[in-house]
């Protein structure tokens, strides 16, 4: 999981550039995780609201929130697609993500943030 931070991070340009870090990219990717377990698990009975998944998301990004489109595209994304079962979740968020990044018109090159 922190490889794959690393490198989604990594992958990242300077515009296009949603978190601060790898560890922000760690921590959202875990929170990605039990939200589509939360959504998806039939057991669970209380399901995470859209409100609630932001709020578990406060201050990941370096003390920072992340953009709230951002959490927001992610958990509708997450949770409306119910009826696609994907056995790799890491593989499911980072299509996600990419997803969202196309969306939002942001083309993927390599340079990662850190990268002048």
């Amino acid at each position: 999981m922190k490889a794959f931070a690393s490198h989604y991070f990594n992958q990242q340009t300077k515009e296009e550039c949603v978190f601060t870090d790898s560890d922000a990219v760690y921590v959202f990717a875990f929170s990605a995780i039990m939200l589509h377990t939360d959504a998806h698990n039939k057991n669970v009975k209380n399901k995470m609201t859209k409100s609630q998944f932001i709020k578990n998301n406060e201050g990941v990004n370096g003390g920072q929130d992340l953009p709230k489109k951002f959490q927001e595209d992610i958990y509708t994304r997450i949770v409306d697609n119910g009826s696609i079962f994907i056995y790799s979740t890491l593989f499911y968020f980072i299509l996600f993500i990419y997803i969202s990044l196309l969306r939002n018109n942001i083309k993927r090159t390599r340079g990662g943030c850190c990268m002048a």
